[in-house]
């Protein structure tokens, strides 16, 4: 488990918290909890996902239990997927429920046209796959962080209460429904017509 790394005692803002990976010791920029316990659609099953990003340029490290997943990457590639639009990348960055965050990561600048296409991208990937409630959920959820993503350049990737409501009720819509509200939340930022030519309407 990735806590079996973990050198406790250093706070995000102090001197960078450090972790052993095999023989070597890395400087840790980035820490924080991922996947549904930071999108806030946890229930109390849930097990806990965890995201690290490391200065050292190691080759990304996943590892799994039955209570906490980890992922563990260099900050080079942890940029480049950031720059490429990754939204479980993008989700790390803007994340508010960091444990650490190195300043550096400030000079990431994700708003891109590469980055808006991966986005769309990925909540179009989710729409067809309509069979699994999850992916819909993914795509909802996706598609009420875009507006910020373009306007401010990040978004929190915590649902507010009534963006979870709407996660919740709007995922159960059929295919054609979904694809009708997922276009409706990019009208104002001209990416309708985006939508439609990815999805073959």
């Amino acid at each position: 488990m990735y806590n079996d790394y973990w050198n406790d005692g250093q706070d995000a803002g102090s001197t960078p918290a450090r972790y052993t990976y095999g023989e070597r010791i890395e400087m840790i920029i980035l820490r924080t909890i991922t996947g549904s316990r930071l999108h806030g659609t946890d229930h109390e099953n849930s097990d806990y996902d965890f995201f690290t990003v490391v200065t050292d340029d190691i080759k990304t490290k996943s590892t799994t239990s039955p209570i906490e997943d980890n992922v563990i990457m260099s900050y080079s590639t942890f940029s480049e997927l950031v720059r490429k639009g990754s939204p479980k990348e993008l989700e790390a960055l803007f994340s508010q429920k960091k444990e650490v965050s190195n300043p550096i990561l400030e000079s990431l600048h994700p708003v891109t046209g590469k980055a808006v296409d991966r986005f769309l991208n990925v909540i179009v990937g989710n729409i067809v796959r309509d069979k699994y409630l999850k992916t819909q959920r993914h795509a909802i959820r996706l598609s009420l962080h875009i507006s910020d993503f373009l306007e401010f350049g990040f978004f929190n990737p915590t649902l507010s209460p009534a963006q979870l409501d709407t996660v919740l009720i709007r995922a159960k819509m059929d295919r054609d429904e979904l694809i009708r509200y997922v276009v409706d939340q990019a009208l104002n930022y001209d990416l309708h017509e985006e939508f439609y030519g990815r999805l073959g309407g």
